[in-house]
């Protein structure tokens, strides 16, 4: 009877282990999945506010910075803490040659007192660190603010430039395809349908240049982002543009007055 119960118990330890094991992997691969997907914005528009926002939650110098905010925390903690009272016990009376003879033991408890104002300079000093680590997490959060704005403006104008390529170099592929109707008609020289099918060339070639340069930018944002490598966003934050309302001596005179 006691080895059957002991059996049954050794099943029921195992099989809550497996169970408790496989919850865990399910967490865990939920949660990196989670943090897959709010950085994998390949199919949804990804606005400046969510670049900025996620920058802020999951960039590298951002954590470290969070990380010694809470060690300097833990220092200020331990530095204005009063020293812990320490336990003693003692053996006296103890004989040397003979096992016979009394024996005396003493227990007591004792605490260290400080130098008046040692703690408080303690304390002072751990506030100090703790503002510190503070300030330095504000600056680089002001710091990837700005190099994300920077980086996301750059990656969307990168994506903008391709659509407009894409944009020209279709117009142009009918142009030169109306061309060589003309020409097969006699209306235009073979001249036109050369020009077309040049111009064509050179915008291909800007096309792979444009993609290069949008995947490079695309790379530098993801990896302020937090990611670790290449991924396509939809940037839907547009470009501000305003035009120039002063002309040019208005612009020399404002100079000049500076």
């Amino acid at each position: 009877m006691a080895r059957t119960i002991s059996r049954s118990f050794l099943a029921c330890l195992v099989a809550l282990g497996v169970a408790l094991t496989a919850r865990l992997s399910q967490a865990a691969g939920q949660d990196t999945g989670a943090g897959r997907a709010s950085l994998n914005e390949a199919g949804r528009p990804l606005s400046l506010e969510d670049a900025v926002a996620l920058a802020l939650e999951r960039n590298p110098r951002i954590l470290a910075a969070r990380e010694g905010l809470e060690a300097a925390r833990g220092r200020r903690l331990q530095l204005e803490a009063v020293p812990n009272p320490e336990l003693t016990f003692e053996g006296l009376g103890l004989p040397l040659w003979s096992s016979q003879g009394e024996r005396e033991f003493s227990l007591g408890v004792s605490q260290l007192i400080e130098f008046p104002g040692k703690r408080a300079v303690r304390k002072e000093l751990g506030l100090a660190g703790e503002d510190e680590a503070r300030l330095e997490l504000e600056r680089v959060r002001r710091v990837v603010r700005g190099r994300v704005e920077r980086a996301y403006l750059r990656a969307a104008y990168a994506q903008r430039r391709l659509a407009e390529l894409q944009s020209i170099l279709s117009t142009l592929e009918e142009y030169t395809d109306l061309a060589v109707e003309r020409f097969k008609s006699g209306q235009v020289p073979y001249l036109d349908v050369i020009r077309g099918r040049l111009e064509s060339l050179r915008l291909r070639n800007d096309l792979v240049e444009a993609r290069r340069d949008l995947k490079d930018r695309s790379l530098a944002l993801n990896l302020l982002l937090g990611g670790r490598g290449f991924e396509p966003f939809a940037f839907s934050t547009g470009i501000p543009y305003e035009p120039m309302r002063l002309g040019l001596d208005e612009l020399q005179a404002q100079a000049l007055s500076g």
